[in-house]
């Protein structure tokens, strides 16, 4: 959809209104200072929501794409529900002043590797990033990659990763020590998958969420992928909130906070809630 036909208002998307994001706006939150890597299959630009500083957009694979989006715009969704500009136009992101630095980690010939993974997390590491948001999924278990987490969240990083949009099996890197794994929930709380072997830690909006997508157009995606950068932004918001105040976190106490303020469980599952994580800082 091209950006020139649609207005944005976020009473008309589900996981602004429901949410209560505006409301966190109006508390003066809006990821300003917090530094996000998005390891991913890049960005499309130009795009009219994504006013990227070009030394944002790196790419460890080395393809002639130089960073660029041109597989299916996984990475420019992604990043979109993140950091869209609060322009008037297509959407906004939910932490649109966090600097965003996106990764092409996924070959445009071979796709995703865990080599790839590895390099684009110390390239985050490198850049002093506060949070890593991680939609890319693997069932493999790779030493290298574990690692570079585990550096990661000593670093400081908060870690947020997909819990797969699959039933059966493990994945990483949203299965291991430390990191924050989110499933996709729908506008009804209904998880898209009712029953999933992986671990999940928390549900977020995951259900025709709408974001920029390739050749400066704007496309509704469904899955764990676009609920892991809304609980990375919301998490932009919160760092942003201790920042201000001066108050000392660290991953694994950022990651308590969010699922302790969860007001409702599906499942057994805790709901994120944007709101009540934020609302007395």
């Amino acid at each position: 959809m091209p950006y020139t036909e649609t207005l944005f208002n976020p009473d008309d998307y589900w996981w602004f209104s429901d949410y209560r994001i505006p409301e966190l706006w109006n508390m003066g939150l809006s990821g300003a200072g917090i530094k996000i890597a998005v390891p991913d299959s890049g960005i499309s630009l130009p795009h009219p929501d994504l006013n990227m500083d070009p030394q944002h957009v790196l790419d460890v694979t080395k393809a002639t794409s130089n960073g660029l989006d041109t597989s299916d715009g996984h990475g420019t969704h992604c990043t979109g529900i993140i950091q869209a500009s609060y322009n008037g136009l297509g959407v906004t992101g939910i932490a649109y002043n966090a600097s965003v630095y996106s990764i092409k980690i996924v070959d445009d010939d071979t796709g995703p590797s865990p080599a790839f993974m590895t390099a684009g997390l110390r390239k985050a590491m490198e850049l002093g990033v506060d949070i890593i948001s991680l939609s890319q999924a693997s069932q493999k278990d790779n030493a290298d990659v574990r690692k570079a987490i585990a550096e990661a969240l000593v670093q400081g990083i908060v870690v947020i990763a997909a819990a797969s949009n699959k039933a059966t099996g493990t994945w990483y890197p949203a299965s291991y020590e430390g990191v924050l794994s989110v499933a996709a929930i729908d506008r009804q709380k209904v998880p898209l998958l009712p029953q999933q072997e992986s671990r999940r830690d928390l549900f977020a909006p995951g259900r025709n969420i709408y974001s920029s997508d390739l050749d400066m157009s704007y496309k509704q995606r469904s899955g764990s992928s676009q609920a892991t950068p809304c609980v990375a932004a919301v998490c932009a918001l919160l760092l942003e909130a201790f920042k201000k105040k001066d108050i000392k976190y660290t991953p694994a106490g950022i990651r308590s906070r969010i699922l302790q303020r969860a007001t409702e469980n599906i499942a057994g599952v805790p709901l994120i809630d944007p709101y009540n994580i934020l609302k007395d800082i």
